[in-house]
């Protein structure tokens, strides 16, 4: 019966370390003349390079450059080695269209 016990005890203590892991920043989200800036279309946050390149240009379209520069950066760094391309290969079939984060960097600079 003891057992039973620990095996409870480690479940839920292995649950809340698997759940606080996932948990990610997804950023301010501002908003100005009613509309939304800082969004992605994904529905889950997961840090991926497509996800903060998507939302560098949320960012520089509602003119905040210094979430939109450190995104932007993130989305380089994450995906190094690889060029800006018309097409960047997501996974699978999936591709980003116009994926030109050096140039985006020289537009907001």
């Amino acid at each position: 019966m003891r057992r039973k016990g620990y095996d409870i005890v480690g479940l839920m203590l292995g649950a809340l370390v698997l759940f606080s892991s996932c948990s990610m920043d997804t950023g301010p989200v501002y908003t100005k003349d009613g509309q939304r800036y800082g969004l992605t279309g994904d529905q889950v946050w997961r840090g991926q390079w497509w996800q903060y390149y998507e939302r560098a240009l949320s960012y520089a379209e509602g003119e905040y450059w210094d979430d939109a520069i450190a995104d932007l950066k993130q989305a380089v760094g994450t995906r190094l080695g690889q060029k800006d391309q018309r097409r960047a290969n997501t996974y699978g079939l999936h591709f980003v269209e116009n994926y030109f984060p050096h140039r985006e960097l020289g537009v907001i600079y």
